[in-house]
């Protein structure tokens, strides 16, 4: 991979320049600030498309907005020179006349990072029903990481505390804005952690994703319940704003609250190293890349629907102290121009029987 760093504004869009008869890709994603794993995914995806010799270019729209969604997606099926392919998450069902146009246009669209909402499907129908060019869709199983975040964050919880267990460890819960998909599922997967395990969820305060507002939300958490000793984010930024609080009242993240949130960001690696967070679950910053080589591999004759459907459910790993320094070592600088991504696609191995996207598996591209 020989990637070349794409800064992404909102309203704004970049791309990379290769041969006209390139396969061209575009990417519409949430407008990435603050947040660090849209760096990630852009840097990672960037990768991809420089071995692939795919065209891609991206386009940050405000996710919050139904109305940015739609206007920054027509404009891009709107193109004099429309691109192959659009790569996106499902936010509600402001991406519908995204699809209309997209098929109208013969424009193929694939769903990455953010699943259906359930209560859409009946409408969106499935890959390949409706709308016929919507290829396929990936997402991580965010109900089983928000889960599995939980139930880690009590786990050690409950080694930590002095308590003979008369009491219930009390938890509360920083969420995304409401219409993020991706923010629900993982707080399904914390509720029912919390039913499992005994616990007491005290509250789940929605933020805009921002740290600061992860600040705000936390010095709430303690002044309304004081015995709270879990915090679960549903992001890394989220979580290291919690931390950024606890450290301004004198309190020992770590010790004296337990947090944890999602994206694998470098920050928080650092902080789960100091022990200051207890847990970040992630690996899903490689979806929009493995999207991309499926998309680049169904475009030349390989349908990945044959051996992994149309729904495709990824899983995302659990980073702690117990193997923290193996994936910082391995992880380092992101420097993605180690790994081969042709080694990934069936097009240019056609002797693969069955698609590796695994996380284990990229790390062991990633070795020295």
């Amino acid at each position: 991979a020989f990637g070349c760093a794409l800064t992404v504004m909102f309203g704004m869009t970049i791309s990379s320049s290769l041969h006209a008869e390139s396969l061209k890709m575009t990417v519409l994603l949430p407008e990435q600030t603050p947040r660090s794993f849209w760096s990630e995914s852009i840097a990672f995806m960037n990768a991809v498309a420089e071995d692939l010799g795919i065209d891609l270019d991206m386009v940050a729209s405000q996710a919050t907005s139904t109305y940015a969604i739609k206007k920054d997606g027509l404009s891009i099926t709107n193109r004099n020179n429309p691109p192959d392919y659009i790569l996106t998450g499902y936010w509600n069902s402001a991406i519908e006349q995204v699809m209309e146009s997209a098929q109208n246009k013969g424009i193929r669209v694939f769903f990455f990072n953010a699943p259906v909402d359930e209560r859409d499907k009946p409408k969106i129908q499935q890959p390949r029903q409706r709308f016929k060019n919507w290829i396929g869709q990936m997402s991580p199983d965010e109900t089983t990481a928000g889960y599995e975040l939980a139930c880690a964050l009590l786990e050690h919880a409950t080694k930590l505390t002095t308590n003979t267990g008369s009491k219930a460890i009390q938890i509360a819960g920083l969420a995304g804005e409401n219409l993020s998909t991706v923010s629900i599922t993982r707080e399904t997967g914390l509720r029912r952690a919390v039913r499992e395990k005994g616990a007491v969820l005290n509250t789940v305060i929605g933020t805009s994703w921002q740290r600061d507002n992860a600040a705000k939300a936390t010095t709430q958490i303690l002044k309304q319940y004081p015995d709270t000793t879990v915090i679960w984010a549903v992001s890394d930024g989220l979580a290291l704003g919690a931390i950024d609080l606890l450290k301004q009242k004198n309190m020992q993240p770590g010790i004296d609250m337990l947090v944890g949130g999602f994206d694998w960001s470098t920050e928080a690696i650092q902080a789960i190293r100091k022990n200051d967070m207890a847990a970040s679950m992630g690996g899903h910053f490689m979806e929009g890349g493995r999207a991309m080589i499926l998309a680049f591999d169904y475009e030349h004759g390989e349908d990945f629907a044959a051996e992994l459907g149309t729904t495709i459910l990824t899983r995302m790993r659990i980073m702690d102290q117990s193997n923290v320094e193996e994936y910082a070592k391995k992880l380092g600088d992101r420097n993605w121009e180690k790994v081969d991504f042709r080694k990934f696609s069936k097009f240019y191995n056609k002797e693969f029987k069955h698609y590796d996207f695994s996380t284990e598996n990229l790390l062991h591209q990633l070795r020295d």
